[in-house]
């Protein structure tokens, strides 16, 4: 596909096939964004991962850059100042190189750990993978970021991780939703937080003497305030004399936190381990948004949006 980056920010295709001599040898093609001041950017996926060189035709070298979702990219070019690209554009063009390619990871291996954790639900699942249970994640998002939590952690060769995660899916999957609250989470080297989350905690009711103090002998230690509860625990991670200390927050709102301790029958250290796997999953989901899902087959026409190949 060849799009043009014009000055409005919009992305439009161009007619295919054209001649464009000039591009870096070991670019396959798979996507090219023709840019002001005559560069280009060209979009490349080699084994599920993705490849951005950004450059002039013709010129050489080229460099290489990266694309986050829903944020801006701003290409330096020799005299004539950057190239622009807004957020939507970057996340847009990812979606269209990696729309068609498959995630990173173990499909088989993902299912092969995430249907044990579903055992013991009172409703029927399938025992192995395969269509049935594919139709049943295609209309489930709990279990969608289930999977993706658990094919990032695979990947990622981070046993914690899964760990983590598989507590949150085993015993309180259904417990995070925009009614009851989201959980709030912060992480620092050190015993004070980042300014932002020192400001949110103080708006939420606890004094700074809570929020900056670690001396209590209980890991996690655990703080009330009239707005919900706070959690802090001390973590070292990393091999025996390059532990790397951490200090985590967490912040669960009155209704979450009786339905974590109560329903879920969450010990203090179970409900920060879920909590954290719950927004680690998360994380998961973002990551993999660009890839084309194993069950988007699956997926009802009307659930899908505009196709992606529309209003670029």
């Amino acid at each position: 596909m060849i799009l043009e980056f014009l000055s409005s920010g919009r992305l439009v295709p161009l007619p295919e096939p054209m001649d464009l001599s000039g591009l870096p040898p070991e670019a396959h093609r798979a996507l090219v964004v023709l840019l002001p001041y005559g560069r280009v950017l060209v979009g490349d996926v080699c084994s599920g991962y993705e490849c951005w060189l950004f450059g002039k035709l013709d010129c050489f070298p080229w460099r290489e850059v990266v694309l986050y979702d829903d944020s801006p990219l701003n290409l330096p070019t020799e005299g004539l100042g950057a190239i622009a690209l807004p957020p939507a554009a970057t996340t847009r063009l990812r979606r269209l190189l990696l729309g068609d390619v498959d995630p990173p990871g173990s499909h088989r291996q993902t299912l092969k750990v995430l249907l044990p954790l579903l055992a013991g639900e009172g409703r029927h699942l399938p025992a192995a993978s395969g269509s049935p249970f594919e139709e049943l994640l295609a209309t489930d998002s709990v279990l969608q970021r289930g999977y993706w939590g658990i094919r990032f952690a695979l990947y990622q060769k981070d046993e914690a991780l899964l760990e983590r995660i598989s507590l949150w899916l085993r015993r309180s999957r259904r417990t995070f939703d925009d009614v009851q609250g989201l959980p709030l989470f912060w992480a620092s080297p050190s015993d004070v937080p980042s300014r932002k989350a020192l400001e949110t905690l103080t708006s939420l009711g606890f004094s700074e003497d809570q929020i900056i103090d670690f001396r209590s002998p209980d890991n996690p230690s655990i703080h009330r305030s009239q707005w919900g509860i706070l959690l802090k625990q001390r973590l070292s991670e990393g091999s025996e004399g390059e532990e790397l200390d951490k200090r985590l927050w967490l912040f669960f709102s009155v209704p979450l936190w009786e339905n974590l301790r109560r329903r879920d029958s969450l010990t203090l250290p179970e409900a920060f381990k879920a909590a954290q796997g719950f927004i680690e999953a998360r994380d998961g989901e973002h990551f993999f948004r660009p890839y084309r899902p194993p069950w988007q087959d699956w997926i009802p026409a009307a659930a899908l949006g505009p196709d992606r190949h529309e209003g670029v």
